[in-house]
Order: structure tokens, then sequence, then C-alpha cells
């Protein structure tokens, strides 16, 4: 089984994006005031060598929280109400080919958030879904947790595909998110929503 430079086999991390959120996560609160605005806060998590998550009010964009996790998670208060909110948080993996994962999508669409976003290291930009025109949080929750088994088979044949032409395991992790980035691209807008992938922190 090819693995990334750190040490994760691509199998684990397909099945990782993929993956519920476990609930099990201790909520570790920051100081939310201590980064700035939206952007600022971006640029400060974006290197982190774990996890950060922080809240900002949906519509003028005042920071309400923010949560520290580990290096591979983050957890915030399952009592929070996330509701029209702006969340924000970094992946701090050395790899690039990260996306959204099933649990970050899930935590959008039930907790009725206004956008989610997410910063990779230097150089590999970031990544928003966000509600657009009537969203239709049931029914893309509905739609994403039904496809969920056909993603990793789809997932796992690309990333095979990769492996087979000789391809970095760089590549071959980015050739299993571009079945997600494609998906997720493709089937937001039918539900009222937005994805899309950023190059650089602001854009």
């Amino acid at each position: 089984m090819p693995k990334s430079s750190s040490g994760q086999s691509i199998s684990a991390f397909i099945k990782g994006l993929l993956a519920g959120p476990s609930g099990r996560g201790k909520a570790n609160p920051v100081d939310h005031t201590k980064y700035g605005n939206l952007e600022e806060t971006e640029r400060a998590i974006r290197d982190r060598a774990v996890e950060y998550i922080a809240m900002f009010n949906g519509i003028d964009q005042s920071p309400v929280a923010a949560y520290r996790g580990n290096k591979h998670s983050v957890a915030f208060p399952a009592s929070l109400d996330i509701s029209g909110m702006t969340l924000t948080h970094n992946h701090p993996n050395k790899n690039w080919g990260g996306t959204l994962s099933y649990a970050d999508v899930h935590n959008l669409l039930r907790g009725n958030v206004r956008s989610m976003r997410a910063v990779g290291r230097q150089g590999e930009g970031g990544y928003v879904f966000r509600q657009g025109n009537n969203p239709d949080a049931q029914g893309l929750y509905n739609r994403v947790a039904a496809d969920r088994g056909s993603l990793d088979t789809r997932m796992r044949a690309a990333s095979d595909a990769a492996t087979a032409a000789g391809r970095s395991p760089r590549e071959i992790r980015q050739a299993a998110v571009g079945v997600l980035h494609n998906y997720y691209t493709q089937t937001a807008s039918q539900y009222g929503y937005v994805y899309r992938r950023r190059k650089q922190i602001g854009s």
C-alpha cells in the first residue's frame, strides 16, 4: 500500500476523509480574539502543527470562539450553536491534496453553518463550502450520506490507477482527492450550495 511522506497509507487517508465526526474529542478553547479577522486568522493558523478551528459571525465576520485540537482533528462543544456562522480550520498535514472531509460537510449541513472553510499549508490554498441561494441542507446531507460508499470506491480506484502509473505519493493522494473535489463541485450546486478551491487566502 503506497504511503504519504508522513507514513499514512492512502487507504487510511481516504477512510479518514470519509469518516463522520467521532464526537469523542475534548474541546480546548483558546482566545478567539488573538488572531484578528477571518483572513488574518487563516494566515495565522495555516502552518500550525495541530488543528485549530475558529468561528465567526456569519453576517459581520466578528470572532465568536476558537478551539485547539491535535494533528489529526479538532473538537468544539456539541452544545455550541453554530447556526449561521462561518467556520474555518487548518489542515496541518504536510502533504498537499487535502479537502473538506465528510465530517466537515456533516457539521456544515447539520449545524446549518453559513460557510465551512479550510486552509492548507503554504502553497496549497484552501477550500470553501458555503450556502448559496435557497440552500437545501437536508437534501444535500442525505445525498452525501448516500454517496459515501461509491465515493470510497471511486477514490480508491483513482489512487490505484495513479499508483499503477508510477506516480509519487503526493500525486496519488491528489488523484483520490480530485474525485471528492469534483463531486463536491458538481453536487453542491444542485442543492443551493457553492464549493470551490482557493489558490490563496483572501481569494
